[in-house]
C-alpha cells in the first residue's frame, strides 16, 4: 500500500508527455530496445572549422574548471574511483563492467570524465603519448560496447562521453575512423532516445551533446539539437537567469553547457548569447 501511494504521489507531479515517453521507451526496452543504427557518411571527416573552435573552449574551460589532476593520474595507473569505490584495470581494460552494484558509480565511468582530465591537462600543449592514450581509451570503451541496452547506451552517460569525445578530438586533433564511426552511432542512438521522460537539466544535455558533436560530425543533427536547446532555454531558464531546479550545481552545469555550445558555433544565435549572459 505504501510503495502504492508512492507511486501515485509521483505519478501526481509528471506531466502526460514524461508518462507517454517512459511507456514508450519501455516497451522499446521490453521488445529488445534499439538493435541497429543506419550510419551514414561515416567516412567524413571531423568539421576542421568546429575543432579549431572547440581547442578554444578548452583552453578556456582548463582556466575555469581545472582537470581534477589526482583522479587521472589514478586513471594512468589503471584505477578508477568514484563514489569512495575503486576499480582497477584487467589486462589493461578499463574496468567497464566489473558488475559495481552502484548504478551511479558506473555512470561515473561511462562519462569517461578521464578523458576530459586528460584533454584539459594537454590543452596548451598535446604530447603524442597522452594522445595514444586517449585514443586507447576510446577505443577500449567501443572494444566493450556494441550496441545494446547496457548503462552504456542510456541517452545521459552517452551526451556526456560524446561532449569530453568531442573535445579531445579537438585537442589532440583525433583522426580515427573506428572513433568517428563510434561518436556517429553514439550520436545517432542519442537522437532516438532524448530523455523527454525525464526533461529537466537531462533533456538540456541531450540538446547540447547533440549540438557540439553534431557540429563535428553532422550538420543535421546539429540543427536539431540546436532547436532543442532553444527550446530548453525558454523552458528551463528564468527571467532572472537562473535554472529552474534551484541547484547552484545544475545551474553551473547548463551554464557551461550553453557556452561550450556557444563556442562551437560559428554564429552563435542572440538567444543563445542572451541566456549565457542572464545566466
Amino acid at each position: 500500500m505504501a510503495r502504492a501511494s508512492q507511486f501515485l504521489a509521483t505519478l501526481s507531479h509528471l506531466r502526460a508527455t514524461q508518462v507517454y515517453w517512459r511507456i514508450r521507451y519501455r516497451l522499446r526496452a521490453a521488445l529488445g530496445g534499439i538493435k541497429s543504427v543506419p550510419v551514414t557518411d561515416d567516412d567524413a571527416p571531423l568539421d576542421i572549422h568546429a575543432i579549431e573552435r572547440l581547442q578554444g573552449w578548452a583552453r578556456s574551460l582548463a582556466q575555469w574548471c581545472p582537470p581534477n589532476l589526482p583522479r587521472l593520474q589514478q586513471a594512468r595507473q589503471g584505477t578508477f574511483t568514484y563514489l569512495n569505490t575503486a576499480a582497477t584495470t584487467s589486462a589493461g581494460k578499463v574496468p567497464w563492467d566489473q558488475g559495481n552494484p552502484s548504478r551511479l558509480w558506473q555512470y561515473e565511468l561511462q562519462y569517461c570524465s578521464f578523458i576530459r582530465d586528460l584533454t584539459l591537462d594537454n590543452s596548451t600543449e598535446a604530447w603524442d603519448d597522452e594522445r595514444q592514450q586517449c585514443i586507447d581509451w576510446m577505443h577500449d570503451w567501443i572494444d566493450a560496447h556494441p550496441l545494446s541496452n547496457s548503462i552504456a547506451w542510456e541517452a545521459y552517460p552517452t551526451s556526456v562521453r560524446l561532449m569530453h569525445w568531442a573535445l579531445a578530438c579537438a585537442v589532440f586533433r583525433i583522426d580515427d575512423i573506428v572513433i568517428t564511426r563510434s561518436m556517429r552511432e553514439q550520436l545517432t542512438v542519442l537522437a532516438q532516445s532524448l530523455e523527454y521522460d525525464i526533461q529537466a537539466n537531462h533533456l538540456f544535455r541531450n540538446a547540447a551533446a547533440m549540438t557540439v558533436a553534431g557540429a563535428l560530425l553532422d550538420e543535421t543533427t546539429f540543427n536539431r539539437g540546436m532547436k532543442l536547446l532553444e527550446e530548453q532555454v525558454t523552458e528551463q531558464l528564468l527571467p532572472d537567469g537562473s535554472h529552474y531546479e534551484g541547484s547552484p550545481h545544475y545551474h553551473l552545469q547548463v551554464l557551461l553547457d550553453l557556452l561550450m555550445v556557444q563556442d562551437v558555433c560559428e554564429k552563435p544565435p542572440k538567444w543563445l548569447r542572451d541566456a549565457a549572459y542572464r545566466m
